[in-house]
This record gives structure tokens, sequence and C-alpha cells, in this order.
């Protein structure tokens, strides 16, 4: 059990360190070279080629916990919420029912846009995404804190403690035009390609303790899906995750998916631009043959140290024999796959209205709000972001935005964009200007994310009417 500890600990600590998730500042950017990527009728304001990698680079990480959750002042120093001088109840009053991590990073590995005739707008783009999810239920950091807390009865429930991290390379197609002079559509269609994928979920996780036993009672389940990766046992038959086999030679996709984007804008008076779009509509398979799957069942009982002669301890063999019952607790027996995996994956519905004030490409000042639903199978978001874009010069472009509806934090953005007539550079995050200590760490909850990249201008089309969409 103490080594699971230390290990959720580190985790904690490690992802802690990495950057936000999804950056709505770059919404309303219409010179963006990339902004079909939001809404698949939108279009940037001319052709371009990305530089491969460097052309999008967006890394992000979401959380409901904090440093100041754990860490707490005492005595002109800090301690952490296991020193006695901690209140358990203001300890626990500070975490959520379901403390989450969810951590991304997006590659854009290749991407190209042109023009044709109607002002039609095609798109290629290959994109590197990984993802992961930790989910940590509070009765875990009850225990850790409790223990013992009752002579009689202490019960803490673990349900749902787990893991989940993804890896997918996505090839999109994208295509979209003017039907008129108020309505634009586009489609996105795209194939994705499972690289691979871990999930460690614990559907019962029991933890009884009283003066005269403890009892662990846990049902979980693993599922790594990669075509490279083997696990080999150890000698109690258990996976061992410290040594994986890694066959370079045998890299295959673990899984193969579609998906789609649909939008449409609609101006329906002069300078306002509505929008509505759905990205990532589709289904993921992972294939039964690169799926190791295993099942954790145990049941660890202790009554306490029996046999306990002075002349003759034997001591040890029984300390022994609990350690392993615990530890084996984090471990996973083979299981045998049958079937393929199939998902559906997590999607994006994203509303929009924005108004131009001055109705000018050259110098204009816009006003625009952003509904965001983001929707998956262990959570769902809803957002809303309202956002004021300053276009002084052609070229240069500034936007800021805040979301209302968030309510763990109050969420402001900003994004830069620069595009001088070959050139394409953005910068953008979203932030919360939060708690930070001396070494300028978010001691507060943390929600920050960074996107950057740049690309080279191709052409821009000969109906120069795509500003607003």
């Amino acid at each position: 059990m103490k080594r699971i500890i230390i290990s959720i600990s580190i985790l904690l600590v490690t992802l802690s360190s990495v950057y936000s998730q999804g950056v709505h500042s770059t919404y309303f950017l219409s010179e963006w070279s990339q902004r079909h990527t939001l809404n698949a009728a939108f279009a940037p304001e001319y052709g371009y080629f990305s530089l491969p990698v460097l052309g999008g680079i967006d890394l992000s990480v979401n959380t409901n916990m904090g440093l100041n959750t754990f860490i707490f002042p005492y005595q002109n120093e800090f301690v952490t919420f296991m020193h006695p001088s901690v209140d358990a109840q203001t300890f626990i009053n500070g975490l959520k029912p379901d403390n989450f991590m969810r951590q991304s990073l997006e590659l854009n590995l290749l991407s190209f846009g042109f023009f044709t005739k109607q002002n039609s707008f095609w798109s290629f783009d290959i994109t590197m995404k990984e993802n992961l999810n930790v989910n940590l239920p509070i009765d875990l950091f009850r225990f850790m804190k409790l223990g013992m807390a009752s002579p009689t009865s202490n019960n803490y429930d673990l349900k749902n403690l787990g893991i989940e991290q993804t890896n997918i390379a996505q090839v999109s197609l994208g295509y979209s035009r003017d039907i008129n002079s108020q309505f634009r559509i586009g489609v996105n269609a795209k194939m994705l390609v499972g690289l691979s994928t871990e999930r460690i979920n614990y559907s019962k996780f029991d933890i009884s303790l009283s003066q005269n036993k403890f009892e662990i009672n846990t049902i979980g389940e693993s599922q790594i899906a990669a075509g490279f990766l083997s696990l080999p046992t150890d000698p109690n038959s258990y996976y061992d995750m410290t040594k994986p086999n890694i066959n370079i030679a045998n890299i295959q996709p673990a899984g193969i998916g579609l998906a789609i984007d649909l939008g449409v804008t609609y101006k329906p008076i002069k300078n306002l631009t509505l929008a509505v779009g759905i990205n990532d509509l589709g289904y993921m398979k992972w294939n039964a043959s690169t799926i190791t799957r295993g099942l954790a069942s145990s049941d660890v009982v202790f009554n306490g140290f029996s046999n306990v002669d002075v002349s003759n301890v034997n001591l040890q063999g029984q300390i022994d024999t609990l350690m392993n019952g615990l530890i084996n607790i984090a471990k996973f027996k083979p299981a045998a796959t049958v079937n393929d995996i199939s998902e559906s994956i997590p999607y994006n519905i994203k509303a929009s209205a924005e108004y131009s004030i001055f109705g000018n490409d050259k110098h204009d000042i816009l006003v625009g709000v952003l509904f965001h639903s983001y929707n998956s199978k262990s959570y769902s978001v809803n957002e809303l972001v309202a956002a004021l874009t300053l276009k002084p010069l052609s070229w240069f472009t500034l936007s800021g935005t805040c979301s209302l509806l968030n309510p763990d934090f109050n969420r402001y953005g900003v994004a830069l964009n620069i595009s001088p007539r070959w050139i394409n550079l953005y910068i953008a995050s979203d932030f919360i200007t939060p708690k930070v200590n001396k070494q300028f760490i978010p001691i507060d909850h943390v929600n920050m994310n960074l996107i950057f990249g740049g690309s080279i201008v191709i052409g821009r089309p000969k109906i120069k009417d795509l500003s607003r969409n």
C-alpha cells in the first residue's frame, strides 16, 4: 500500500508542472491559418503551408486541485496535509468527491490549405494527439489522512481510482465554401490511427480498518493496446509493468477510427456572423490482437500477528506475508481478450456570435461570445466565453477572452496573431492569473495552456470576404 501511495504522490507532482487545456482565445482570430480546425466552415484570409511540427504546438493541463490543497502553513513554514497540525476536516473540505487531472499535447506535423473557385477552401492536416486523464476519489486522501480515526470501524471507498492515456495520429481533409452571401458550410473528414492506449481502473476498492483486523477488497482491470509492447510476468504470474518489452520492429496501428467535423456560418445582417460546429463526431476501434488485458481481484485480511513467542519470534515471516498481500493489490494477472474494443471518441460542440463594429478588414474592433461543450464518456464540460478582438493593423490582431461559466476558475485568455505578407505567426493562452509562490509555481487550481506556431502564406482568395467567418 505504501508503494501505491508513493506512486500516486509522484504522479501528482509530475502532472502539476504541465501546461493547460482548450485554448478558446484563437477562436476569434480570423487571420489564423488553422482556424478551420475549430469550425469546419471557417477559413483563414489566405492559403498557407505550416512549418513541420513548429506549425502548431498545443500543451494543456486542467485539474481541480492545487498546491494549496496539500500544503499548509505551520510556524512560519509549510507542511503537507499529513502533518499533525493540519486539521483533517479542513483538508478534506478542500477536496472534491472526484479529484481529476487532465493533460494533453497536440503536434501539427504537416498542414496546408489553399483556395479554389467560389471562395472554396481546402485543407490537409496530419497531427499527433496525446491525452492523459487521472481520477483520484476523495476517500483515497481520507484514508491517507485519517487511517484509524475511529476505534471501532473505518471504511473507505476508493472505487473509480483510475488512469487513462491515449496516443493517436490523425489525418484530415477539409473543405468549405460559400453557398451564398449569407451562408458558408464546411466538412472535415478524419482518419484516426490509434498508436497506443493504457487504462487502469478499479470498479471496487474497499478498505475497512478496525482494532481487531483490517480488510481490503479490490476488483480492477487494466487494458494496454500497443502493437509494439508486451508485458512479462513475475514468478507469481502477475504482469510486471516496470519492465515492458518494446519491439520497434513490430510497430503497427493498435486501432483505427473515423471522425467528422461539420460547420456552418450565417450572416443575418451586415457585420454579424453566427456560427455552429460539431467536431470529432466518430469512433475508434482497438484491435484485440494488440490488447494486453489484466484483472486484479484481491481480498486481503489481516487479523494481527499470531504465535508470537519471545523465545522464538516468528514475526518477520508474517510481516512479509502481509506486505506481499498489499503489494499484489496493485498488480494484474493476465486475462483473455476476445473481441475488439469499439468506442465513441470525445466530441466538441461550438456555437458563437461575433459582431464587427466597423466592418473593416484592415482596422476593426469585434465583440463575440462562444459557447463550448466538451463531451466524453468520463466527463463533460460546458463553457461560455466572451471575447474582444482588436485589429489596429491589417496584419496584427489581438484577442482577449473571459470564461463566464466555469465554477472553479475565473479564466482569462489572450491571443496574438501576426500575418504580414508572407508569414503567419501566432501565440495564445487561456490562463487564470492564479496565486503563485516565490518560485512562480501555481498554488491554486491549475487550468493553463499554451498554443503557438507559424506558417508560410502561399496565396489569398480572389474574393476577400472571409474575415468574419
